[in-house]
């Protein structure tokens, strides 16, 4: 059995992948903020890359930032690894700090289930669209935001019609695609 697979086994809660910041403060406080992007996040702690080491075992205060949601906690370094990325666990955090916790992390379930299912079936628009907004999650019809789309679905697309054989009925357009997803609106 691999590393990977032993440490997962150990783990009392899932880790998310996720962005956002945290601000480290080493204590006791020395007035030096040492920031970082986050790699992951559970229940138990997070996992940051620092802007400078910090020691194994060290205690810190962190402010946790996620989109439009902070929350404060101390917590303590329980492993190191490349460079300045540290693995701190959470020791304390206020009733309102758990709260946020537990919210972020239900809704990166609900997000990881929806990209589970996905991945392994094939939907039509109306279904993804109502598991998205099943797990919370707000997403534009493509046709809304990119209108010459649906002009080409409807085939209302002028340029679309002077281009395409007329004894071929496949067309091939190019159109860059962006989907904008928001995830904690």
């Amino acid at each position: 059995m691999g590393k990977l697979a032993k440490e997962d086994e150990r783990r009392r809660n899932p880790r998310f992948s996720c962005g956002g910041t945290a601000k480290i403060r080493c204590l006791p406080l020395n007035g030096i903020v040492i920031p970082g992007k986050l790699r992951n996040l559970s229940l138990g702690g997070i996992c940051v890359d620092a802007a400078y080491p910090i020691a194994l075992g060290t205690e810190v205060e962190i402010l946790v930032s996620i989109n439009a949601d902070s929350f404060r906690t101390i917590g303590a370094v329980k492993a190191i690894s490349e460079r300045s990325r540290a693995s701190m666990e959470f020791v304390t955090m206020s009733a309102s700090g758990k709260e946020m916790l537990a919210e972020l992390c239900e809704q990166f379930s609900r997000i990881q289930q929806l990209l589970r299912k996905l991945r392994s079936e094939r939907q039509s628009e109306d279904e993804l669209l109502r598991d998205m907004t099943k797990a919370g999650i707000r997403a534009a019809l493509l046709g809304e935001l990119f209108p010459s789309i649906r002009r080409c679905e409807n085939n209302q697309d002028p340029e679309l019609k002077s281009s395409t054989n007329a004894t071929d009925d496949r067309r091939v357009e190019s159109l860059p695609l962006v989907i904008k997803v928001d995830l904690f609106g």
